[in-house]
């Protein structure tokens, strides 16, 4: 029957090998004192396999020389530390969000450096394509405000000779001209207005729409009153 102590040893054993993040224990010379199940999964080595051994032992070197700087710079800070670092799967590379720690001997001295890994590669990816999307859009946003600048422009001018050829039409034979006649340029004359009206707010609307919005704090009593 196990003592109170070998069951909470047990209990924390279980916890560790049955979450999904990468737990490892180094000592303060690099060495591998404990890993996780996951761990075990994911670089094809035990626990006994490695204890031990290093990074250097697992990992190409680049990598195990980064790794061990960061352990180096947990045990002098003696602090805990968040960083992301990168490990090589057979897949290729996978990002990693790493808490480190030192662990304390009794003489508070620092003899190894725990670890809790979690593989944040799947939302990194997720963010790049969201960054790369964003900027897609800010281009094509930025295109179609010179579009809708571009065309607004050429419409003002058919949209003028109109207005002026249609007004100077009925100021000089308005006198003159047939009911039917001059109740067309007026049409005409009141169609360009409205058509006027129209490519200034669509011009308004693009530049609005590219603007950055100021927000302010808004009373809904006074929304839901008006």
């Amino acid at each position: 029957m196990q003592n109170g102590s070998d069951a909470r040893i047990a209990t924390l054993e279980a916890l560790l090998d049955n979450t999904a993040a990468v737990v490892y224990v180094k000592r303060i010379d690099g060495a591998y004192e404990y890993i996780n199940r996951r761990f075990e999964e994911l670089f094809g080595v035990t626990n006994d396999q490695l204890r031990g051994k290093t990074d250097f032992d697992v990992f190409p070197a680049e990598l195990a020389e980064t790794f061990r700087f960061n352990d180096q710079a947990v045990a002098r800070g003696g602090k805990a530390i968040e960083l992301e670092e990168v490990a090589r799967h057979e897949d290729g590379d996978h990002t990693y969000v790493s808490l480190k720690l030192p662990l304390f001997a009794e003489d508070g001295t620092v003899w190894a450096v725990a670890g809790i890994s979690t593989d944040i590669t799947s939302r990194k990816e997720a963010e790049e394509a969201l960054s790369q999307q964003a900027a897609a859009l800010s281009v094509a946003n930025a295109d179609l405000q010179q579009f809708v600048y571009m065309a607004t422009h050429d419409l003002k001018e058919p949209l003028r000779a109109i207005t002026t050829w249609s007004g100077m039409l009925l100021e000089r034979h308005g006198a003159t001209m047939a009911a039917e006649a001059k109740k067309l340029a007026e049409r005409s004359l009141a169609a360009a207005d409205r058509m006027g009206t129209l490519v200034a707010d669509l011009l308004d609307y693009s530049r609005a729409a590219s603007s950055k919005l100021d927000l302010q704090p808004t009373s809904i009593s006074d929304v839901m009153e008006t």
